[in-house]
Parts: C-alpha cells; structure tokens; sequence
C-alpha cells in the first residue's frame, strides 16, 4: 500500500507532509484554486519510519539535492 492510499491523500500532499514531518517550512505554488485545496489539506504528518523510507529512496536514486552533501543526513538527529 502506498502511502497516498494509507493516508487517503494526494501524492503532492504525502511530498508536503514529507517536509512538514521533517520541520521544514513548505512554500508549495499553486495556481489554481484546485491546487490551493489540496496543498491546505495536509493535516497530517508521517511517521518517522515513513519519512526515513522517503528518504532512503531519494539517496537511493539521486532524484533530489544531488551534488549538495548531507542535506539528507539527520532526518531525525
């Protein structure tokens, strides 16, 4: 189960609440009313195991902050 599915939310809304869980101020752009909706419900946070798995996947695959050392180290410290 993805956790879109477990949450009952949004694969954007899982991507904010992943920065929210992690005490990261979130500034997502919306254009259109639709957007601001959904970026507004995220009402929730992720666990600390889920923030971890988003977080092994994205060092796995170099998909974000390539070439910018650490920047995913202590998620948690």
């Amino acid at each position: 189960m993805s956790l879109a599915e477990k949450y009952g939310k949004t694969p954007v809304q899982i991507c904010l609440a992943w920065g929210l869980s992690r005490g990261c101020s979130v500034i997502p752009k919306a254009a259109s009313t639709k957007n601001q909706l959904e970026n507004i419900g995220v009402d929730f946070r992720l666990t600390k195991d889920e923030v971890k798995e988003i977080i092994s996947q994205l060092d796995a695959h170099r998909i974000l902050f390539k070439g910018i050392p650490g920047v995913l180290d202590n998620a948690f410290a």
